[in-house]
């Protein structure tokens, strides 16, 4: 009884449309938002990762870089013509 007090005896054709098209459409958009917001998160963790994987990368760059430059200088330093003064290396 309570219902039939609130849909109008006669309604418009106007009305049953949109009431129809309500139906339809706000569940659709209540299911796109939610799983915009799941791909939204997902991306979100794979940027993080691949963020991660990235820092791990350049940091294994320097350190191989600067294991290089030590080698390097290591040589130089055990070089018979290097002596350790001011002026750094004889190279004559």
């Amino acid at each position: 009884m309570g219902l039939t007090r609130l849909i109008p005896k006669e309604w418009s054709i106007r009305l049953h449309l949109f009431a129809f098209d309500a139906a339809i459409l706000v569940p659709l958009i209540l299911l796109a938002s939610f799983f915009a917001t799941k791909f939204a998160e997902r991306e979100r963790e794979r940027y993080h990762e691949v963020a991660k994987a990235l820092a791990a990368d350049i940091a294994a760059d320097v350190d191989r870089e600067l294991d290089g430059t030590i080698a390097a200088l290591q040589a130089l330093s055990a070089s018979p013509r290097c002596f350790y003064s001011i002026g750094g290396c004889d190279v004559r």
